[in-house]
């Protein structure tokens, strides 16, 4: 009977410590994530922006 619970507390104690240490990559993954979803919806808002308004691409060679 104590042995089953040290094997549990056992058990719990290692999947704390796992998700300790996959938490920041879980987090990180997440941050890309988001990043990338906030740079395709910056580019589609750009994309008809320029559409919408008829803007010519700029010209940088003068």
């Amino acid at each position: 009977m104590i042995e089953d619970e040290v094997k549990v507390d056992d058990f719990c104690r290692q999947t704390v410590l796992h998700r300790l240490a996959t938490m920041i990559y879980h987090i990180r993954n997440r941050i890309k994530y988001n990043l990338t979803r906030i740079e395709f919806k910056f580019k589609t808002a750009k994309a008809y922006f320029a559409r919408d308004h008829k803007v010519k691409p700029r010209s940088d060679t003068k």
